[in-house]
């Protein structure tokens, strides 16, 4: 059975999801869904729960663990006594000493098999399979996966304009292709240069390329995607594009001419009649302009005669036309109006047609690219796994997996993807085939992550109805929808604003959404207060938010209690301007503290931008005596000195200054330069050490930290060199942020979208009118309909079907209302608007005790507000709800007593709204210990080299030395496609000569290609490559350091020792029987085998 579960905002999503783990861990379903204590305690193994963040995975295994403990009366939880017991009592048919004693064994067999504890992202658990069928994806198993998807992107762009650079004149002139990519960048910068933008796109740093990177990434939506086979095909013979736009242009042609000769012969009927002047004056100077050859955009006036008469003329004119000229000047209006449409259609697609050339050639380079990189982007996971799943059943996927899912248990359901769908649905239906349980958990209220692809119509629609026999639905009901969050003002209010909007916007979205809004109150005795004060501008609201601010401070609440939130974060840094300068002016709130995503920003340290710069200084490798400096090593120079001087606490005018005539940072740069390091985490922590004074690092410690974690990061799984790191720094490392504990005292300023599943007890909303957003959204809109045919416009226009792309990418906005696209159009402004609702209830529910609005008073409530043809503000929304909801609405519109207010009644003639009144708050005693971080302690030794084995390896035998570099090489291998690197990368780290690297590559490779070794270099679970086990023992700790530990596809935990000699003695099997015992007491549920594994001699002893 699919348990499909509503939870809405504080309803306890997290209650629920654990509850449903722990009842799917301890007991066993029967055909009736009667569930029964379980003897099988390896149940962990088929279960899989799936969130969208690590926090929430973390969180999640936390629960469970902690209410298992609890359910177990294990003491180390102070005899706490779980809110599970009795429910699952009573659902399993047992008693507790018998619950206590299932969950005592489940909990020791989770823990002792802690790697097949199935929490974890979807991202996750995707990669996980999508590595088990990497052959099937024709990637190697070593893969990397790139993050953002917008570098991607700008590789392929480097890479076409690349394309195009190293073309000749000649072969530009031949190739068919290259003078159609010419073109279509033409029309590009020309569409640029009309709009008065930069146009030089091959200046890489332009913002015209960043632009276009931006226009790209943009158009790889999911749309696209779930397409993409069908708009490649079309994109594989570029002459189809050719033949498009000359179509196009065709008809941007003609068609003037025939809406001239339409109105010109109206305009002649009119005038023989003398009825001109009877005319409403719009419609005459239209049918003017038509008859002319010009084509205009279309006015409400003109598109309202066509379907009216009386319209169409001047008051109690309309006798005077008869019945013959009246139908001839409707007929020629609507055949205007129709033809004017289709004339912006097309010139609409001709000015975006080369955008299609350009997105196929983008994509393509980038997919070269990652082809020859063995890399995909994290995006395109879903898609490939798409068409893998697809292709197999079920078992045998999981088969391939070494582990058998049964259940499924996904949180936040409404933040989907519909490919994520696609690849999960398929496991879901088979576990729904064979009797078993899963559940589903969201809310379509709180979907606010639609620009990341997900699809709440999943959650209120597809699903429910795609399994309406084998579901089940809770939470859409009053009685299952209880708020445990937040205090009765609160939840009467949003219960309100929100059921009277329902009821004001006539869109179906927003009534599907808003059905269940209305909650039942748990905390009726706790007091709530949600205010909205008037305020002219921003800086008047800024100002109130400051004032309400110092009241709930005095009132007792903590600094920590408090959240500003904001739709954008250009926002989010005025109310912290704000702030800090009321903390400067006002006595009270000298010791305010404010935290945000920019302060926690790692880049943003003196200490890093040190460091950092100084590795740029390097990078940029600086011009001998006698050489002229290149521009890129003067700027290095430059912006090492400013970082240099601002990092000693210069502010920018006086860094700047003396960038240009102190040359103090070059000395201690050249310095840098010239030390001698293995590596460049070594060389980041001899800067650390040199050029960093303690009290910084003591001060900083946290970043210094934060930012050598990344450098060993990035040099464990890219090229560790000084230039690719500075490469990845300044494209994603540099937006890189600490995470902070949720009990720092300090007001949080956040986004809404961050704010998403936390809960605060003051909440703040300083700006309620509607963001700027300066970026257009592009959407593709489908030239065929259901059934696969050409849409009426393009066939009545005769346009061939093969020519037409499948999909096109526009630019949202006004210019498709009216247009063939008008039915897709309205589907995407719909889903903004309820997207723009959803904002609002996520925002108004993270309040506990207090919420407050600065909001302008509305004189005038617009129309298009309320049919979805415009966004709305929060201003608007409010004063909606304010204007409707009296004693009368909430009578005729409250399914329980008590659960609705009359907002109307609380708004004064000033149009400031109070409901509830404010109470002294006893803040949550947090005695929690606080230990000072010491300085960050770097240990600058000259000597390393000498301590490294590498000085030795010439003094050494050679079968010993050649036994220690095979040893080394094999550290770096993960899988066989990994040995050429390996080997390469001991080559430049001087463990062997460059000749000697084929030699190696070539005995490691034939080596690796024994079929018995398959399971321990391919399609493993988990691999551990000499990592110290330490054990303690009575004078300190003793490490021991297994060649090779994997996880195998069958459950078995296989030790591998490597040896490269000819000699077996007794002391390496004792050795590697020590490695088992060691593994088994850590994983005493799991077999554990040993090998000794002689590469060379293809010889493998069990041991």
């Amino acid at each position: 059975m699919l348990n499909i579960h509503k939870a809405s905002a504080g309803s306890g999503k997290t209650y629920t999801l654990t509850y449903n783990y722990i009842k799917l861990l301890l007991g066993a379903g029967d055909e009736q869904g009667n569930y029964r204590l379980a003897s099988d305690r390896k149940r962990h193994r088929a279960i899989l729960a799936i969130t969208f963040t690590n926090k929430a995975t973390d969180e999640m295994k936390r629960r469970i663990v902690q209410q298992l403990a609890m359910l177990a009366h294990v003491d180390a939880v102070n005899g706490s006594k779980s809110d599970y017991e009795e429910r699952l009592c009573k659902e399993l048919g047992c008693d507790s000493t018998q619950l206590a004693n299932a969950a005592r064994d489940a909990l020791f067999s989770l823990l002792g098999d802690y790697g097949f504890f199935n929490v974890s992202t979807i991202d996750a658990f995707f990669q996980t399979v999508l590595r088990t069928f990497a052959r099937e994806a024709e990637l190697t198993g070593n893969y990397e996966v790139e993050l953002n998807e917008k570098n991607a992107i700008a590789i392929g762009v480097s890479e076409m304009l690349s394309s195009i650079n190293r073309a000749t004149p000649e072969e530009s002139r031949r190739s068919g292709d290259m003078r159609m990519l010419i073109a279509w960048l033409e029309q590009y910068m020309l569409s640029k240069i009309e709009a008065g933008e930069t146009y030089n796109i091959f200046n890489r740093g332009s913002n015209l390329n960043g632009a276009l990177v931006d226009f790209v990434n943009n158009a790889l939506s999911e749309v696209y995607k779930l397409n993409a086979k069908e708009i490649q095909d079309y994109l594989a013979d570029k002459n189809k594009i050719s033949d498009f736009a000359k179509k196009l242009n065709s008809e941007i042609s003609e068609i003037p001419k025939l809406i001239a000769g339409e109105a010109a012969r109206v305009c002649e009927a009119i005038e023989r009649e003398g009825l001109t002047a009877s005319v409403n004056h719009h419609v005459m100077n239209r049918l003017r302009e038509w008859s002319s050859g010009e084509v205009r955009d279309l006015n409400m006036t003109v598109v309202k005669a066509a379907a009216n008469p009386d319209a169409r003329y001047k008051v109690r004119q309309a006798q005077l036309f008869s019945a013959d000229l009246d139908d001839a000047i409707g007929a020629v209006l609507n055949d205007c109006i129709a033809l004017t449409r289709r004339y912006n259609t097309y010139k609409l697609m001709r000015g975006n047609v080369y955008n299609l050339g350009l997105i196929g050639d983008i994509v393509h380079h980038a997919l070269e690219v990652q082809k020859e990189n063995n890399s995909i982007v994290l995006s395109d996971t879903n898609d490939i796994l798409r068409r893998i799943i697809n292709q197999e059943e079920a078992p045998f996927i999981y088969e391939r997996m070494g582990v058998r899912l049964r259940h499924f248990l996904i949180d936040e359901f409404q933040d989907t993807s519909r490919l994520q769908w696609i690849n999960l649905g398929a496991l879901v239906r088979e576990s729904l085939s064979t009797g078993n349980d899963n559940l589903i958990i969201g809310d379509e209220k709180q979907s606010i992550y639609r620009f990341r692809n997900s699809d709440p119509k999943l959650l209120s629609y597809d699903v429910p109805k795609e399994f309406e026999r084998d579901s089940r639905l809770f939470g859409n009901s009053v009685e299952e929808n209880t708020n445990w969050r937040s205090a009765r003002e609160i939840v009467q209010f949003n219960n309100t604003l929100f059921t009277a909007l329902m009821s004001r916007i006539g869109l179906k979205e927003v009534i599907d959404h808003y059905a269940g809004v209305v909650q039942n109150i748990a905390k009726k005795e706790m007091k709530g207060y949600v205010k909205a004060i008037p305020s002219a501008d921003d800086e008047e609201a800024l100002d109130n938010m400051v004032e309400e601010i110092k009241r709930q401070l005095k009132q007792g609440y903590r600094q920590g209690d408090i959240a500003v939130l904001v739709h954008k974060w250009t926002q989010g840094s005025a109310v912290i301007e704000r702030l800090l300068d009321a903390k400067l002016e006002d006595e009270e709130l000298s010791d305010l503290r404010v935290l945000s995503d920019d302060s926690l920003a790692i880049s943003a340290a003196p200490s890093v931008r040190k460091i950092v710069s100084v590795l740029r200084f390097i990078d940029a490798r600086q011009p001998l005596e006698g050489e002229t400096p290149t521009p890129q090593q003067l700027i290095a120079r430059l912006v090492n000195r400013y970082e240099y001087f601002s990092s000693e606490g210069d502010d920018a005018a006086c860094a700047l200054e003396r960038a240009f005539v102190d040359d103090t940072p070059d000395e201690l740069a050249m310095e840098a330069a010239d030390m001698t390091c293995i590596n460049l985490p070594s060389l980041v922590e001899r800067i650390i050490g040199r050029y960093v004074d303690v009290d910084t690092l003591s001060r900083e410690n946290v970043y210094v930290c934060a930012f050598q974690d990344m450098v060993i990061d990035f040099c464990s799984r890219a090229d560790a060199d000084i230039h690719s790191f500075m490469k990845w720094w300044d494209a994603t490392g540099c937006y890189s942020k600490l995470s902070t504990p949720a009990s720092l005292d300090a007001i949080k300023v956040m986004t809404i979208h961050k704010s998403k599943g936390l809960e605060f007890p003051c909440v703040h909303m300083p700006f309620c009118g509607l963001p700027r957003n300066s970026k257009s959204d592009i959407a593709w809109f489908g030239t065929r309909d259901a059934e696969g045919a050409l849409l009426d416009d393009f066939v009545r226009d005769g346009f061939d079907k093969e020519c037409v792309p499948p999909f096109v990418p526009l630019s949202v906005g006004k210019g498709l209302d009216g247009t063939m696209f008008d039915p897709r159009y309205r589907e995407i402004v719909s889903e903004k608007y309820v997207d723009r609702l959803n904002l609002l209830y996520v925002a108004c529910t993270r309040a506990v005790n207090e919420l407050m609005f600065y909001y302008t008073p509305l004189k005038k409530i617009k129309v298009e507000q309320l049919d979805g043809t415009s966004l709305p503000t929060t201003d608007f929304l409010l004063a909606n709800a304010f204007s409707v909801a009296d004693a009368a609405f909430c009578c005729n519109n409250e399914p329980l007593p008590g659960l609705l207010a009359p907002l109307k009644n609380h708004v004064d003639s000033c149009d400031l709204f109070e409901f509830g009144e404010p109470v002294d708050h006893k803040a949550d005693q947090r005695d929690e210990p606080m230990v000072e971080m010491p300085a960050y302690y770097s240990y600058d030794n000259d000597g390393i080299w000498e301590m490294s084995r590498i000085e030795d390896l010439e003094d050494m035998e050679r079968p010993r030395r050649r036994g220690i570099v095979l040893h080394s090489i094999m550290s770096g291998v993960r899988r066989r496609g990994d040995v050429e690197r390996a080997v390469r990368r001991r080559a430049a780290r001087g463990f062997i000569d460059d000749d000697e690297i084929d030699g190696y590559v070539a005995e490691l490779s034939e080596a690796l290609s024994d079929e018995r070794i398959d399971e321990w270099f391919e399609g493993y679970r988990r691999l551990l490559r000499e990592s110290t086990i330490a054990v303690p023992t009575g004078d300190g700790v003793r490490n021991y350091r297994p060649d090779r530990v994997v996880w195998t596809s069958q459950g078995t935990i296989d030790v591998i020792d490597y040896k490269f000699g000819e000699e077996e003695p007794s002391g390496y099997i004792r050795q590697v029987k020590g490695y088992m015992r060691l593994i088994s007491k850590i994983y005493p549920d799991v077999e554990v085998r040993g090998f000794l594994w002689y590469p060379l001699q293809k010889r493998i002893t069990r041991v």
